[in-house]
């Protein structure tokens, strides 16, 4: 019997898939809903504003990544890790932790307001912005304590809750505030109005469980050697996801880095999807007594992660570029192909990571995953600042794709002793390849609609056709959780 939610109760390993199962279909609902709001905004985005703005949007949003994972401190996922149920006192303190690394964060930009300014010269207000979206964090951190305990319990419905209402307000506000031309501020206010009315549904989902925070940490000091190596892990990644428009930006210029900020605010619809498997999995695999457990979990996690970015990718480069330029404008077309190679690579390393970085961590792996990082952004950069200046964006695309690589090889070896079988997801793949490449003969010379439109359903049909085994495992999966219902023992 495993630990299970509130309350103190015990659940089996079948009941703790089948909550993360249905954990897993609240968020993709959520998912969905939040993706087509955050596409419309990104679409308006796209043809109100320009590659330096899209610069400035990057750099912004990156820099407030940055600063969230420095006042995590990794508390909130040690505390969720515990195989024992953590104290109260422990959640309050790690969300008040949180708002204090938030406060000394902002006294730091206020500080260093000169040098931000100087800094960012091609851009003048983003001292400003910054200081915005550091501001809207101390809610976020209001909020920890309870959303460490939802989490912790499995309880992802109303998580999703909470994360659907925000993005779509983020999404309302950012498009109101690009219509009345208010600039890149409208970044900054969507920003700190999604933190604004998460701490409000939060307190509305938590009801009585809502913990508010508190100064200290005697309550974490038990929680630090694994948070602290968490919170590694996290800097690397978000060095890497975060800095790079900077990077680009200072060495490349503000052309290419805008060029490349599309291109991975396209592929957050994916990133999206595989969120979910990232959040769900590590919790899930926390409570999963064996490696034998694990290994089926993986298969299972593996078989049906690799699914939506296969169709996605196909229908793409069968229907591309007609796709691109009806719904993105012409603007783009020098990114293209660099969204191609970027596609592919997150199609081949995405579904890997989402079903075998969760059991790392929760194995205690959170070293190991840190060094992992702080290479994956070490080849980026190398790559793409050597390749950059002769090939554009594209050169930035292949470093990613490098990194990319590296992960799921990393992953690979780190769970050599409870990893899946990669046959089936051999075979997926490889007949993605000769879909993309039936679609691409299907629309070569055509550039009509109707091509394209074509060129993407025969794709997408022909990788079913050649994984019915695969998606009837996915059916049944679909089937369980619609008319499993949960056992006896469920965290109700």
């Amino acid at each position: 019997m495993i630990w299970g939610g509130a309350g103190g109760k015990y659940v089996n390993s079948r009941d703790v898939a089948r909550l993360a199962i249905r954990g897993s279909a609240a968020l993709a609902a959520q998912t969905v809903l939040s993706r087509v709001a955050a596409a419309l905004g990104l679409v308006v985005a796209a043809r109100l504003v320009g590659p330096k703005e899209m610069a400035v949007w990057a750099i912004v949003s990156g820099m407030g990544s940055v600063g969230w994972t420095v006042a995590d401190l990794g508390m909130a996922a040690s505390l969720v890790r515990e195989r024992a149920e953590p104290e109260l006192l422990a959640f309050r303190q790690a969300g008040g932790l949180q708002v204090a690394v938030v406060l000394l964060l902002i006294a730091g930009v206020l500080a260093g307001w000169g040098a931000f300014a100087s800094w960012f010269s091609w851009a003048p207000e983003m001292p400003s912005l910054i200081l915005a979206v550091l501001a809207g964090m101390v809610l976020r951190g209001v909020a920890t304590p309870t959303r460490a305990r939802l989490e912790r319990h499995l309880e992802f419905t109303s998580l999703a809750l909470v994360q659907a209402v925000s993005s779509i307000a983020q999404s309302l506000i950012l498009v109101l505030g690009l219509l009345m031309n208010a600039g890149v501020w409208a970044f900054a206010m969507s920003s700190v109005a999604a933190d604004g009315v998460a701490l409000i549904i939060t307190r509305v989902v938590g009801g009585s469980r809502f913990l508010l925070p508190t100064f200290g940490i005697g309550a974490l000091r038990p929680h630090l050697s694994f948070g602290l190596a968490l919170q590694f892990h996290n800097i690397g990644h978000l060095a890497r996801e975060s800095l790079t428009p900077l990077v680009l930006t200072q060495v490349l210029g503000p052309e290419i880095a805008g060029l490349w900020a599309w291109i991975r605010k396209t592929l957050e619809v994916l990133y999206s999807f595989l969120s979910i498997g990232w959040r769900v999995t590590f919790p899930t695999y926390a409570r999963l007594g064996s490696h034998a457990e694990w290994r089926k979990a993986s298969s299972t996690i593996l078989e049906v992660a690799y699914w939506p970015l296969l169709l996605v990718t196909v229908a793409l480069l069968g229907s591309a570029p007609w796709a691109l330029d009806a719904v993105f404008g012409a603007q783009w077309r020098d990114a293209h192909l660099g969204l191609y190679i970027a596609l592919i690579a997150l199609v081949h390393s995405g579904p890997v990571s989402v079903a075998l970085a969760g059991g790392v961590l929760a194995d205690g792996g959170a070293a190991k995953l840190a060094a992992l990082q702080f290479l994956r952004t070490l080849t980026v950069w190398t790559v793409a600042l050597w390749t950059g200046p002769h090939w554009g964006v594209t050169g930035v695309a292949i470093g990613w794709s490098c990194q990319l690589m590296e992960d799921a090889l990393g992953l690979l070896f780190f769970a050599r002793r409870w990893r899946p079988s990669l046959i089936a997801y051999t075979k997926g793949m490889i007949s993605g390849a000769v879909a993309s490449t039936i679609a691409i003969l299907l629309r070569a010379g055509h550039a009509t609609a109707a091509h394209s439109v074509v060129a993407a359903g025969v794709a997408a049909l022909v990788v079913v056709m050649l994984n019915l085994n695969s998606v009837r495992g996915v059916a049944r999966l679909a089937r369980t959780l619609m008319f499993g219902g949960l056992g006896s023992t469920a965290v109700r």
